[in-house]
């Protein structure tokens, strides 16, 4: 297979990755969990597409930016959502993306990284927690090929949020984003803490009602701004950064 490193103008080999990959036959954690690659693009994807899509990327993207850009080393990942460079802000000189859907530079599962441990500086994780049916096990991994001091940022859908609310109306047939399990931002502390790590800073917003239509977001926009000041706890979405 061929590896693109970001910013290159054209594609590498995976031996340049020095010893980060191993065999893509290491053992899952689960049996029998880890996924296919299928080539399909994600719903979750085509999702962010939309008005109410675009509304929660535009603000993950700026917390991504702010979150990576005071991150150094030698090689950054970020595993899902390859269609949308979340690392973009970040100076590490290798950055790669590693995905089941098309457009990723690696294709394999987030349960099974073939990755060797401590080769990577830093991990971002949009949306993957939620998207994957073992994401405790997901965050082990990313644990096992983190250096010492490595940083890991994850975003989710906040379980205390309106956005939460609307999950639990949409009933038995959903569509993304509301077929995600969203995970509550204590629990993911409490996951984190258990393999060793501690947040480090983190945010919450998207605090307008989530709305299909662009107009009407629009019109809530002043809920940014009141929601970060009166019921800052409430947003839609998290970004929060561990070491």
């Amino acid at each position: 297979g061929r590896l693109e490193r970001r910013g290159d103008n054209g594609p590498i080999g995976l031996g340049s990755l020095n010893g980060t990959c191993l065999s893509m036959d290491r053992p899952s954690f689960v049996q029998n969990g880890a996924q296919k690659y299928n080539g399909a693009r994600s719903s979750l994807s085509a999702w962010l597409s939309t008005a109410q899509g675009s509304y929660v990327l535009d603000w993950e993207r700026a917390q991504f930016d702010s979150a990576v850009e005071d991150v150094f080393g030698f090689r950054a990942v970020q595993v899902g959502l390859p269609e949308i460079d979340f690392l973009r802000s970040n100076r590490i000189p290798f950055r790669f993306s590693l995905a089941l859907e098309p457009g990723a530079s690696l294709a394999a599962d987030p349960l099974q990284l073939p990755l060797a441990s401590q080769s990577v500086d830093l991990v971002v994780l949009p949306h993957v927690l939620e998207s994957h049916d073992h994401p405790h096990e997901v965050l082990r991994e990313t644990e096992r090929v983190l250096m010492p001091e490595g940083q890991v940022v994850i975003s989710g859908f906040n379980t205390g949020s309106l956005w939460r609310l609307r999950q639990m109306f949409s009933g038995r047939h959903r569509s993304a984003p509301w077929d995600l399990k969203f995970i509550g931002l204590i629990r993911l502390r409490d996951w984190l803490r258990v393999l060793g790590f501690e947040l480090n800073g983190g945010k919450f917003g998207c605090y307008a009602p989530p709305f299909g239509e662009k107009l009407w977001l629009e019109r809530f926009a002043f809920m940014e701004q009141a929601g970060s000041r009166w019921w800052p706890i409430a947003g839609g979405i998290y970004v929060v950064r561990a070491v």
